[in-house]
């Protein structure tokens, strides 16, 4: 989404979402703008500290940014110092800032993404999956009524799946949230009450595991691998003719 020019960033993007909030710098309010753009390599999350008129869908040319990573998430900061200059949309065709679809190799290499389109089979449904409990103030998973931060609570009930996908290229882990493990189970909070939780897990087991779906989310990167946060989630129908020519393929390039 970058180059550098003489040290500073150079990018042409579509803007896609923005917003604004007052921020105190030295005891003095001030308006910040932020939101996400895009180009055809990918989407940013953006700060401005400078009023540049930027309109969601306009696309410009910013220079003299800086670029860091939050878990992987590319972030571009910029201030009255650049050069923010307004192009013609069709600069940017909406056409090409669809979800980036990408082998799950290159989401390890990059260690993240916004809005990322993956497929692959489930080789494994992680511990913490199935129904939990959630502390009503801070949303975090509680053991036994307990929260870490708030003590005894009087929890919330949850579900969710926590999983690792595989495409041959690599394996990233990911967690479907009660949304989109009630749409890919077709079972909802009330239904999963009612039974045991050993059940609950073997049904999401057999449901999942050795079959391939398609994730879309915001993949973040750690010390501990890539993950996705899956917005939705959906199976992939297997077109077996195509991949016993892909096995065929495969064995023969082994002999």
């Amino acid at each position: 989404m970058k180059k550098q020019i003489k040290g500073r960033v150079d990018v042409t993007a579509r803007i896609l979402e923005i917003n604004s909030h007052e921020a105190d710098v030295n005891g003095e309010p001030k308006k910040v703008f932020s939101g996400i753009l895009a180009d055809e390599t990918g989407k940013a999350q953006f700060t401005s500290w400078h009023d540049f008129n930027i309109k969601k869908g306009d696309v410009f040319r910013i220079t003299g940014g800086y670029v860091k990573s939050w878990k992987g998430i590319p972030q571009l900061t910029f201030d009255s110092a650049a050069s923010v200059k307004k192009l013609e949309k069709s600069k940017i065709s909406k056409d090409d800032l669809e979800s980036n679809k990408m082998p799950l190799h290159v989401l390890v290499e990059k260690r993240g993404a916004l809005d990322v389109q993956v497929q692959g089979t489930v080789i494994d449904v992680r511990a913490g999956s199935g129904l939990i409990t959630r502390c009503p103030e801070c949303k975090r998973v509680i053991q036994d009524g307990i929260c870490s931060l708030h003590g005894k609570v009087e929890g919330i009930a949850d579900i969710r799946i926590k999983l690792v996908l595989d495409d041959g290229t690599g394996a990233v882990g990911a967690i479907l949230n009660r949304e989109v493990t009630e749409r890919i189970i077709g079972m909802n909070l009330n239904d999963l009450k009612k039974m045991k939780q050993d059940d609950i897990l073997e049904m999401i087991n057999k449901l999942l595991i050795a079959n391939k779906i398609s994730l879309k989310g915001n993949a973040l990167g750690d010390e501990f691998g890539t993950s996705i946060i899956a917005q939705d989630a959906k199976f992939v129908d297997i077109d077996l003719k195509d991949e016993a020519e892909k096995l065929a393929n495969e064995l023969e390039d082994l002999l």
